[in-house]
């Protein structure tokens, strides 16, 4: 017979909301920070060390269903029907996504590795819109080169998110830009509305749950009309052949050839999956069994221990821009690479059901 396990007992409890809280997660730029929101409309960040609030905003009007967190924002979203982006340490306000009917249950910020694929929606969305504004005699116009090319956007982080609702609907946002000035923390955009660039309506119920597969572009959601459906966003593009002088296919330029699908109907789930008996509450793929980061930073290690015996035997090192860019896609290639030696292919969900399912 084993030992019985000690009972556990709570070592801090922290206290401060005044209804139900409905998430909380860690801070991924400070490990010691926990942030929460609740159905007292509020959204607080909590000190561990301190076992102290340190911050609290309200922006919302309703009771606060999730959070996301990215770098220093956080997305939120309400029973209001409204999708927030706040700086997350000073709580402003940055942007606004309007456009669900019903409760927004849930939402997150998109990988950056499907910004390629939501790219190219993006740009013909704006490029329609100048289209018709020119014709109404508008005079609004867009720069959509300008807008989806935005460096800012690779610099905080984030670009695109997602969110589900009692709608049963998805949609998909392109989130505006803080404003900056200097020694002051970001400011409101000075266009605060997220422009919706496509809604998913596969669902017949409640959309409860998305998530993102570590690669970043396949991703999952689900529902209370009891299924899971998977969805991947280089579905939305496809590669056009470039053919050389000799008449060749080159493959190597059919990565950097993409281009959007010519009827956007076509975009659908890829799988459907449907074993629950009751409405699927929760999903999450399983996450890489090594943390792929951390391979990268002892990838990095051997690289610079290698310059550094090249030095020595006297190579040169070259210092041009041409060589910092090729020096940047082969780091990301090898962090694809070790992501994807360290991926685990399943994922989970629990149901109403009582149930809880793997599948591969």
């Amino acid at each position: 017979m084993g030992t019985v396990p000690t009972t556990r007992t709570p070592v801090r409890t922290l206290v401060g909301h005044d209804h139900i809280i409905s998430k909380i997660q860690f801070n991924p730029s400070n490990p010691l920070e926990l942030v929460s929101c609740s159905r007292d409309k509020s959204i607080k960040i909590w000190d561990l060390t301190k076992n102290l609030c340190i911050k609290t905003f309200i922006g919302h009007s309703e009771w606060v269903r999730c959070i996301d967190i990215k770098n220093e924002y956080v997305l939120s979203c309400s029973n209001d029907h409204s999708i927030r982006l706040s700086h997350l340490s000073s709580g402003t306000g940055i942007g606004l996504m309007i456009g669900h009917k019903q409760v927004v249950e849930t939402c997150k910020f998109i990988p950056m590795e499907s910004n390629k694929y939501l790219d190219l929606l993006t740009n013909k969305l704006l490029n329609s819109v100048n289209s018709v504004n020119g014709t109404t005699g508008n005079g609004d116009s867009f720069n959509a080169n300008s807008i989806v090319n935005n460096k800012l956007y690779e610099k905080l982080g984030y670009k695109y998110a997602i969110s589900g609702g009692r709608d049963d609907l998805i949609h998909i946002w392109l989130l505006p830009l803080p404003e900056f000035r200097p020694h002051r923390p970001p400011l409101p955009s000075l266009n605060p509305q997220g422009l919706l660039i496509l809604t998913l309506n596969e669902h017949s119920s409640w959309v409860r749950i998305i998530d993102f597969h570590p690669n970043g572009e396949v991703f999952s959601t689900c529902s209370d009309d009891k299924s899971i459906k998977i969805w991947n966003f280089k579905k939305l593009s496809k590669l056009s052949k470039i053919i050389d002088h000799d008449g060749q296919d080159n493959d190597n330029s059919k990565k950097e050839n993409l281009k959007l699908i010519n009827d956007l109907s076509d975009f659908h789930s890829i799988d459907n999956l449907k074993s629950h008996n009751g409405f699927v509450n929760c999903i999450q793929f399983a996450p890489p069994v090594i943390g792929f980061h951390k391979l990268l930073e002892e990838n990095e290690k051997q690289a610079d221990k290698d310059s550094i015996e090249s030095e020595a035997n006297g190579e040169q090192k070259t210092s041009s821009s041409s060589n910092d860019k090729m020096d940047e896609k082969m780091k990301l290639l090898k962090k694809r690479k070790l992501l994807e030696q360290s991926i685990r292919c399943f994922f989970v969900s629990g149901s109403t059901d009582n149930t809880v399912k793997i599948w591969v």
